[in-house]
């Protein structure tokens, strides 16, 4: 069953719902995609506890627990990363991370944590057991999954989807020069890596990479960050989408219509409109006045100036102290505007 990480939240989110903890679910999809980050996210949004285990840092041994004697018998003591009947209480989630990584014997025995048993011990029956794994692509060292292992789970295959991960960059406030770059190069949200020590474009990593835009953005040392996140290729292509500023007269000057671009390639309608909407997510107070350009370019003539302006709009924050500026105001008033309504509603 393939979908993108919204919509595998989405069903796991009811099962917590339902308190299905019966159901148990396979995470299947590529490194950085967000499968960790929703499981997280739902057991905080549900107050529940988490333990994660990663399978491919354990050991068989380390599931089954230390073993002891008593009364010249041997009882093993389970393990306190495992939420046993009658010892943990409470709700809980359970997550057996990069599954398919491990070795056969701890996926075994990974096997009897799925069937709620380890020795003579019990999982709570309070807690959801889901597990996540890789698919076999790129560099990616992973095992085939038994069948057996299948069997016991619903297995969700996500998918890498750049709309997804575009309304996410807007909720989270993820720098508008990302936005900017995936709505030109939407094919590069994700490339498997081709070497094992090979950096690589996903979600996770166009994540770390708006975070070394606030701080690095002016310094010379922005490309080697870039391609240290993203690969080579992917991270220098990214740089020079940043460096279209360079190339191109005043801003400003263009948005008002008083500079006529020749060609306005897509690369740079869509710089221009993240530098339109990082300008007013920084300081909206300050920068609102920029929004009034927005209007000109949507009333003028010229359809390049359009396409700037309803690039722009399709990449502001969901700020409501940006919806609520009486620039977009008069936009939403406008019945010439009418078409652009859903764009700003999304």
């Amino acid at each position: 069953m393939k979908m993108n990480i919204k919509e595998a939240k989405t069903i796991l989110r009811k099962a917590v719902e339902e308190n299905r903890t019966d159901l148990k679910f396979f995470l299947y999809g590529a490194p950085g995609v967000g499968k960790t980050q929703i499981i997280t996210e739902l057991a905080n949004e549900f107050n529940l506890q988490l333990k994660v285990i990663r399978l491919a840092q354990v050991e068989s041994i380390d599931l089954r627990g230390f073993p002891k004697i008593e009364n010249k018998t041997t009882v093993w003591n389970p393990p306190v990363f495992l939420p046993i009947e009658g010892r943990d209480t409470g709700r809980g989630i359970l997550f057996l991370d990069e599954f398919n990584r491990a070795p056969d014997d701890v996926q075994n025995a990974a096997m009897q944590v799925l069937d709620r048993y380890i020795g003579e011990y019990r999982i709570s029956k309070d807690w959801f057991v889901w597990a996540a794994g890789n698919p076999a692509e790129g560099a990616f060292k992973v095992k085939a999954l038994d069948p057996a292992v299948i069997s016991r789970f619903i297995k969700l295959e996500i998918q890498p989807n750049v709309q997804v991960f575009l309304e996410y960059c807007k909720e989270r406030g993820l720098n508008p020069l990302i936005q900017g770059f995936l709505n030109w190069r939407p094919d590069l949200l994700y490339q498997p890596p081709t070497r094992k020590d090979e950096s690589f474009p996903c979600p996770r990593t166009w994540e770390y990479c708006s975070k070394i835009l606030q701080i690095y953005l002016e310094e010379p040392s922005l490309s080697s960050l870039l391609t240290g996140a993203l690969g080579d290729a992917v991270g220098m292509e990214f740089y020079g989408f940043i460096q279209i500023k360079n190339k191109l007269p005043d801003i400003n000057e263009i948005l008002k219509g008083k500079i006529k671009l020749e060609t306005l390639d897509t690369g740079v309608l869509w710089f221009i409109a993240s530098y339109v909407v990082g300008k007013v997510s920084e300081n909206p107070k300050k920068n609102h006045q920029l929004l009034k350009l927005v209007h000109i370019e949507l009333a003028s003539n010229d359809t390049k100036l359009r396409e700037i302006g309803v690039a722009t709009l399709a990449m502001l924050p969901e700020d409501p102290e940006i919806i609520s500026l009486p620039e977009i105001t008069a936009i939403f008033e406008n019945p010439e505007f009418e078409y652009l309504r859903d764009i700003l509603s999304k």
